[in-house]
């Protein structure tokens, strides 16, 4: 049970860039676990993005173009500059990770975009557009 945690997690979110969150399997799930499945920055749910997707004909965009991912919650730097480690790495769902890019920091974004990205994301769901 423990490895097949670990091995959906590898399957889902492991690339080169990230290579030492995954050198060790308890500290990855216990840092994933309180990650609490859903977005650092705005609070949206896994099930709550999928919704979105759902109500979106399959897909995230817009455009119907997929570019990063159909509404799965992704690893994220909270500084840019510094690499991937438990310390400096959340979840974050796509429209915050995309939106915050590495042009807003951690402590900006959530003072002055985050709850607004949680509005934006309510009325998605509540008006199911």
């Amino acid at each position: 049970k423990h490895f097949n945690k670990y091995d959906i997690l590898f399957k889902k979110y492991y690339n080169k860039n990230r290579t030492s969150l995954f050198n060790n399997t308890d500290k990855l799930l216990n840092w994933f676990k309180k990650q609490n499945n859903s977005c650092y920055y705005c609070k949206a749910t896994q099930k709550e993005l999928y919704k979105i997707v759902e109500l979106r004909n399959g897909n995230l965009t817009l455009n119907g173009k997929t570019k990063r991912s159909k509404g799965t919650l992704e690893i994220e730097k909270k500084d840019p500059s510094k690499d991937y480690t438990f310390a400096n790495s959340v979840l974050a769902c796509t429209f915050c990770n995309n939106a915050k890019s590495n042009l807003i920091s951690e402590i900006e974004w959530k003072s002055f975009f985050a709850s607004s990205m949680k509005k934006y994301l309510q009325n998605l769901l509540k008006n199911k557009i």
